[in-house]
């Protein structure tokens, strides 16, 4: 019986000290795992503060990322360009050249009266010389006074009506002659005749329109003509200082003159 008490005494400390040894087992292990908490949290901080300046590569990249379509976009200009073929250039402007060389020569060729009169196929009354006729061949006359005459001619619209008159000139050393020939009720008409055989008198014409003409034989006087849809001719200018005439010829230029061939 005495034996038996021993035993369940025995029995008695051991659950004791078992439950104390769980205890402390319990209470080291919550122990261990509240410090691998502390420690995993101070590691998560660690991560994110060592991942910090890593977040901004990624920003960067995608930085780069974005600007990577617009230098596509940029790319695709020169890709538009390639997309014209090369060899339609020279054929747009070789078509340009043919097409303002047409534009010249329907300027040129715009009344066949013209084209008859500079192909001597035709002549003009001269309104001056009453029975005379004027062509662009020399006459007995014209022959002994513009020897190795140089011709040309030159379309300028000196009536102020949207069509072109033919200037028509002669020159041989000192000696000129001018013609400024128009077109009335679809007929070749003489508007003016400028001669002259000395160096004190010069005359010609502005590409804006005005016919000019220099006499310095008596002092010096410029006037400029205009003339009206039937070819009468009207003073619009008049001077007497060099200066002043010097300022009217700036407002124009000489026409394209042509040189004349005979055919």
């Amino acid at each position: 019986m005495k034996k038996r008490k021993i035993v369940m005494v025995v029995g008695a400390v051991m659950l004791v000290l078992s439950a104390c040894g769980q205890t402390e087992s319990a209470e080291g292990t919550q122990e261990d795992a509240g410090s691998l908490i502390i420690e995993k949290i101070v590691d998560e901080d660690e991560v994110q503060k060592t991942q910090a300046p890593d977040s901004v590569t990624p920003d960067s990249s995608d930085g780069t990322e974005e600007e990577e379509p617009s230098a596509t976009t940029e790319g695709d200009v020169p890709e538009k360009k390639d997309s014209t073929n090369s060899a339609e250039i020279p054929e747009e402007k070789g078509k340009e050249a043919s097409d303002e060389a047409q534009t010249k020569e329907s300027a040129g060729t715009g009344n066949p009266l013209y084209e008859a009169f500079l192909k001597n196929e035709t002549s003009a009354a001269n309104p001056y010389v009453e029975g005379m006729e004027l062509t662009v061949m020399d006459d007995e006359k014209y022959e002994s006074e513009f020897e190795d005459a140089r011709k040309k001619y030159a379309y300028v619209d000196v009536n102020a009506d949207d069509n072109p008159e033919l200037i028509f000139k002669i020159s041989s050393d000192t000696s000129e002659l001018m013609y400024i020939l128009g077109i009335c009720d679809n007929e070749l008409t003489c508007f003016d005749v400028f001669e002259s055989h000395t160096r004190n008198i010069s005359f010609s014409v502005y590409d804006y329109g005005l016919v000019w003409e220099i006499r310095n034989d008596d002092g010096f006087e410029m006037t400029l003509y205009s003339y009206t849809a039937d070819g009468q001719q009207v003073r619009a200018r008049r001077f007497t200082e060099e200066d002043d005439a010097d300022l009217a010829a700036q407002e124009g230029e000489e026409p394209e003159w042509i040189d004349w061939q005979y055919h």
